[in-house]
């Protein structure tokens, strides 16, 4: 399988309505089902993982193949991870983003946060 260097193109927004073909939702809410859980340990796909979830109800084939491209991205980054070390430096660090409502179909507004202590990622 090959795998890719990022989970989605950027600048390619998914649409409810999109003109392509409706999927089995069973198969959509399984893979995006392991896609949210994995989110706990693979912390860099969370926004594309959310972004594909809000389409979980009626999921067309665009979808589908977004959550497959979410898969093969992560196929290839099993092995990363972060690691903590002992240090000195005790620092609470956090980093907030938020698009807007940049979200085509409702206009509702997707955020993040990083919280970092020392030199690794709590949340």
């Amino acid at each position: 399988m090959q795998t890719l260097a990022t989970p989605i193109t950027h600048g390619e927004p998914l649409f409810l309505d999109d003109g392509t073909k409706k999927v089995n939702k069973i198969e959509y809410r399984r893979i995006m089902g392991s896609l949210m859980f994995l989110c706990n340990k693979k912390l860099d796909i969370c926004y594309d993982v959310s972004l594909c979830s809000r389409y979980i109800n009626d999921p067309s084939s665009l979808h589908l193949k977004v959550a497959k491209i979410i898969l093969r991205y992560v196929h290839g980054i099993v092995d990363f991870g972060i690691h903590y070390f002992a240090t000195n430096n005790v620092k609470l660090v956090s980093f907030n983003d938020s698009d807007w409502g940049s979200n085509l179909d409702d206009h509702k507004t997707t955020s993040g946060n990083c919280l970092s202590l020392g030199i690794g990622l709590i949340t």
